[in-house]
């Protein structure tokens, strides 16, 4: 365990840092073996994060990702089977997330005082033999008035990350903390089991493809925009003064609700939460995907609220055709369907592109646009029906309205690549998408763009990420930059921060 152990990422080194405080941990190999197997006849491989071995229990496999991803179907798939595959074999399997600020911040401070040969070993002798077992940690840094304090502090600080002490991690170290014998119990962050996979749902963004398979999707309840509605609470992420901040603590007081909230040097103050919720100082970061207050579309709820009855119900008949032509049934669903439903032109087993020229020929409409309100329904259900509703355009939206999001993940990929590098041209990168796309998620699994709409695609992300135009030395001066906010200082003693004027005189 003196060797050095090479980590990927800040989330590696914690678990490098709990296996280094397991007194059972013997070794630690980093990517140790490639998993390969068959599943779904398909050749997977793997290789894990670590091989932890440990002296009382039989070998640990560990895989480290970030709580979020878990729920993710490739990477929840991928650590599944590797799961199986290690468990097969007698051995143990471990995912390792976030582990909980405390205790990680108290194993931080003790990793400080694992190197033995810094340690006077007779003063360590002297303080394993004193009955400090039940004794407070200030207590004990003050039991042995004949040595300097400094130093009995560090032995006692040693002999509790060598665990020859055990106390209480979950809550920031203090002198209060008692003293006791046994093993020191950390929580950490380790699951065998992985949660259920988060499938999103299913959107037919272009209506002409599979023309000639014929799927029966059920119907999907509810609007895609209408959850207009942000969740603040415990956990919740603001941006404060240009600064990110975590909401901690929710309570009533004489002046309304308050909340306690922490900023990144770990800094806790108070602020109303109708300063939260209705300043400019204070905007709450989402969790996930929605509608924002600075989108440039209104939400499908305000939109339908400005309707009279006459175009509300056009738009739900509009709607009823659309359900006909995508399930054959007005309602939507079988279970609600009307006397003689299906009719025949609109029966499952009749191709969509007929189903298409018959509700056409029916309304005396083009096909075009048919196809045109069933796109507009499956992304924004009736709102999407709304003439000026939240309309998704043409398909280009900023000119990645229809871009495959692995296609953009791979342009911009490679775009950060040459951040330090010589300016690449458009072809290049474009060359460069398809081969590494189906080496990442296989053949023709994503469908490529034409030339022109690849030339289009990478035009807008040059304005998120200039790569292809302006000077070199500009572009990597971007690059550079820290991806989040700056954030501000907040003292919290005198002598905290030092400011310096670095003007030349």
């Amino acid at each position: 365990m003196r060797d050095h152990v090479v980590y990927e990422s800040r989330l590696e080194l914690t678990r490098l840092l709990y296996a280094d405080f397991d007194q059972d941990v013997t070794a630690v190999f980093a990517q140790p073996f490639l998993l390969s197997t068959t599943v779904d006849e398909r050749l997977r491989r793997h290789v894990p994060d670590f091989l932890v071995l440990r002296g009382k229990a039989v070998p640990l496999v560990v895989d480290v990702k970030p709580r979020h991803l878990l729920t993710r179907p490739k990477v929840n798939f991928a650590l599944g089977w590797a799961r199986e595959v290690v468990l097969s074999r007698g051995w143990d399997f471990e995912v390792w997330c976030e582990p909980p600020e405390a205790e990680l911040a108290n194993l931080r401070f003790l990793a400080g005082y694992r190197r033995d040969w810094l340690f006077d070993e007779d003063l360590l002798a002297e303080v394993r033999v004193a009955d400090l077992y039940g004794a407070s940690l200030g207590e004990a840094f003050r039991a042995f008035p004949h040595h300097p304090e400094w130093r009995v502090r560090a032995a006692v600080l040693r002999l509790l990350w060598c665990q020859h002490f055990a106390t209480d991690l979950s809550v920031p170290l203090s002198e209060h903390h008692e003293l006791h014998r046994g093993t020191t119990a950390v929580a950490g962050s380790g699951q065998r089991d992985l949660p259920a996979p988060f499938k999103d749902r299913e959107r037919n963004n272009d209506a002409e493809e599979d023309l000639a398979t014929v799927q029966r999707r059920e119907p999907r309840p509810g609007g895609h925009v209408n959850e207009s509605a942000v969740r603040v609470g415990v956990g919740t992420r603001l941006k404060y003064d240009g600064e990110v901040v975590t909401v901690e603590e929710m309570f009533a007081s004489a002046a309304g609700n308050v909340v306690l909230v922490r900023d990144g040097q770990g800094g806790r103050f108070r602020l109303s939460l109708r300063e939260v919720l209705t300043s400019g100082r204070a905007v709450v970061i989402p969790e996930g995907p929605g509608p924002a207050s600075d989108d440039p579309r209104e939400t499908s709820s305000v939109v339908l609220a400005q309707l009279t009855e006459e175009e509300l119900d056009a738009v739900r008949e509009r709607a009823a055709h659309v359900n006909e032509v995508l399930y054959g049934f007005r309602s939507g669903s079988a279970e609600l369907s009307a006397p003689g439903e299906p009719r025949p032109q609109y029966a499952a087993t009749v191709p969509k592109l007929q189903r298409y020229e018959a509700k056409a020929a029916e309304l005396g409409l083009s096909v075009r646009t048919i196809k045109r309100w069933v796109r507009a329904f499956l992304l924004d259900r009736e709102a999407g029906l709304v003439r000026g509703g939240p309309d998704r355009g043409d398909g280009t939206m900023g000119g990645l309205g229809r871009a495959d999001l692995r296609w953009v993940e791979m342009a911009l990929e490679i775009m950060n690549e040459h951040g330090k590098e010589s300016r690449p041209t458009r072809a290049k990168v474009i060359r460069s998408i398809g081969p590494r796309l189906a080496a990442r998620y296989g053949e023709d699994e994503v469908k490529l763009p034409t030339r022109a709409t690849a030339y289009r695609w990478l035009e807008e992300l040059e304005r998120r990420k200039p790569t292809f135009r302006l000077s070199t030395k500009r572009n990597r001066d971007i690059a550079a930059r820290p991806p989040g906010a700056y954030g501000k200082l907040r003292p919290t003693r005198p002598g905290e921060y030092l400011l310096m004027d670095t003007t030349r005189l």
